[in-house]
């Protein structure tokens, strides 16, 4: 779960590197992403990315 975590954070960091515009955006996003179980959160996250 820490692994999915850590690589959740370093896509959300590249994200905003490839595109500050779109950063809060992301942040929003990833904001969502902790206030929903964890399944769900893998695969918003695999099909946001």
């Amino acid at each position: 779960m820490e692994k999915q975590q850590d690589n959740a954070i370093k896509s959300l960091k590249k994200a905003i590197e490839l595109d500050p515009s779109k950063a809060y955006y992301h942040e929003e996003f990833f904001n969502k992403l902790h206030k929903i179980n964890p399944e769900e959160k893998h695969s918003l996250l695999s099909k946001e990315l």
